[in-house]
């Protein structure tokens, strides 16, 4: 089993949060029988002993810290109560920065940030990364496509590009995939993006949000490999 925690330093004894003590009891985790790891992105991944209920010390390195690749999303707010489930899929599946955009069709509310930070640990300790991504504030698309450095950006706009996203073959690259709310894009964010983006289509078929995001960054993560 695998923790998170990006504070631990090699042969210095590390205090369990509540939620990991939580976590330990909720899989039965055994000391005696089971193995424990904890990682982060500085240290990569090392073996742990008990010196105590609470507290254990990192002994073994057992693999380095790696350089993850970037890989951003940005994506029009969905319905709260279906944002957890997408973030989970997308940091499984390879995203190092999100973008929450606010669209002519998006949802409007706070983000939980306690909360969603929590979904992500809880993802990268599924999926063997070593890097907790980043959520940043909510901006608009106009902002994020000229103020955002470093990103080349690729918009899924359903039925209107010609390109597919399978004419995506570039590597070596930082990749940012936009994607809309439940309620697609407006025209005037059509047009925008057609002008600053590379926009690709996912096919005749209207995809949900999720299901387009999975296949999108899916296929961008499979180019990294």
């Amino acid at each position: 089993m695998r923790l998170y925690n990006p504070d631990f330093k090699p042969f210095e004894q590390t205090l369990l949060t509540p939620r990991q003590l939580h976590h330990l009891s909720v899989r039965r985790f055994r000391p005696n029988r089971e193995t424990l790891y904890i990682f982060n992105d500085q240290h990569g991944v090392w073996k742990v002993v008990f010196h105590n209920d609470t507290n254990i010390i990192p002994v073994e390195s057992i693999s380095s810290a790696k350089k993850t690749p970037k890989l951003a999303l940005a994506f029009g707010l969905i319905r709260s109560a279906h944002l957890s489930d997408f973030l989970q899929k997308a940091v499984e599946l390879g995203v190092t920065d999100f973008f929450p955009l606010q669209t002519d069709f998006s949802q409007t509310y706070p983000l939980k940030m306690d909360k969603l930070e929590q979904v992500m640990i809880d993802a990268i300790q599924q999926s063997e990364r070593l890097t907790l991504p980043t959520i940043h504030p909510i901006i608009d698309l106009k902002t994020l496509c000229q103020k955002i450095e470093n990103f080349t950006f690729f918009s899924a706009i359903e039925r209107e590009s010609s390109h597919s996203l399978f004419d995506i073959h570039e590597k070596n690259m930082n990749r940012c995939i936009v994607i809309g709310p439940e309620g697609g894009w407006s025209l005037n964010e059509k047009k925008f993006l057609t002008d600053h983006t590379r926009p690709y289509s996912l096919g005749h078929s209207i995809l949900k949000v999720e299901t387009a995001m999975i296949l999108s960054i899916g296929y961008c993560a499979f180019l990294f490999d």
